[in-house]
């Protein structure tokens, strides 16, 4: 398995765009925010631009998680 991952400032969030390669030839897409607790649950696009724009607004529309103390 080959992996293709970016980390972007979005404002105040980061956001992991990820790109995951398969031996079968398969591949996944994702996206994720990473906070204080860590890398948040990912959500899946297709590899298009509308895709990725729709997976970004799904995954900023997410509350944001809180660490427990």
């Amino acid at each position: 398995m080959r992996f293709n991952n970016i980390v972007v400032n979005f404002g105040s969030r980061k956001l992991s765009i990820a790109q995951h390669h398969f031996s079968d030839g398969l591949s996944t897409n994702e996206i994720a925010i990473i906070d204080s607790i860590g890398v948040g649950d990912p959500i899946e696009f297709k590899p298009d631009l509308e895709s990725l724009l729709s997976a970004i607004g799904r995954v900023l529309s997410e509350p944001q998680r809180e660490s427990i103390k």
